[in-house]
């Protein structure tokens, strides 16, 4: 999901050839390549087309509102869709017209990186996909043993005081918490069920109930 559409469409509209395009982005459907509040570079298309693997901005049909996912199929109908995060192919193609342009880097505290298209980018979807699978499986097996370290040692809390960061980023909508264990995020906290949303791979070793409140 993209935050700013007016901003957008204003520098849609207004930009000249070769210009690129910036906007905020939000939402789970791009994990693990884009992240909350990611600041996001678009370079238009102009005489290119879009490829397999590229990530692209464009408008939603019939959802008024701009949308990041990745292109995994090119039709005769358009292009076809879907988010790094997401099991399922987007329902509606996409056509030329509602596509503003790929995105090609992403800023945020840790500095700016490449989002890749092309090939590189179909690898990536692909580890995405991998990683959907066979992440809940690997949390399932190692489930037990990770109870058991939680209880000698996980539970201790000044082992999470000295391991988790609290960061946090503040606008005028609303604030956004994340525990980070080096430069890896562990926990986003959701603000409207005042909890944390811990990621898959560290939920079998942390006990939420010690985890520091924002």
């Amino acid at each position: 999901m993209i935050r700013d559409h007016l901003f957008i469409d204003h520098q849609h509209n207004s930009c000249d050839a070769g210009q690129k395009i910036y906007c905020g982005y939000s939402g789970p459907s791009m994990r693990p390549t884009l992240h909350e509040r990611d600041f996001l570079e678009i370079t238009p298309y102009r005489e290119k087309s879009p490829g397999r693997g590229d990530v692209i901005l464009f408008m939603a049909s019939g959802l008024d509102r701009y949308v990041i996912h990745r292109v995994v199929r090119i039709t005769s109908n358009g292009v076809r869709t879907r988010g790094d995060n997401c099991a399922e192919i987007d329902l509606l193609s996409v056509q030329d017209k509602d596509i503003v342009g790929r995105i090609t880097a992403a800023f945020s505290h840790q500095g700016k990186r490449k989002i890749y298209g092309g090939l590189p980018g179909r690898l990536i979807a692909g580890y995405c996909r991998l990683r959907r699978l066979f992440l809940p499986r690997l949390v399932f097996f190692i489930r037990p043993a990770a109870h058991a370290l939680r209880k000698y040692v996980l539970s201790r809390p000044s082992f999470l005081i000295r391991r988790l960061r609290l960061i946090s980023f503040h606008d005028k909508e609303q604030s956004c918490h994340r525990l980070m264990l080096g430069t890896r995020i562990v926990a986003v906290f959701d603000n409207s069920n005042h909890r944390w949303n811990i990621q898959t791979l560290y939920r079998p070793f942390i006990n939420e109930s010690l985890l520091p409140k924002p």
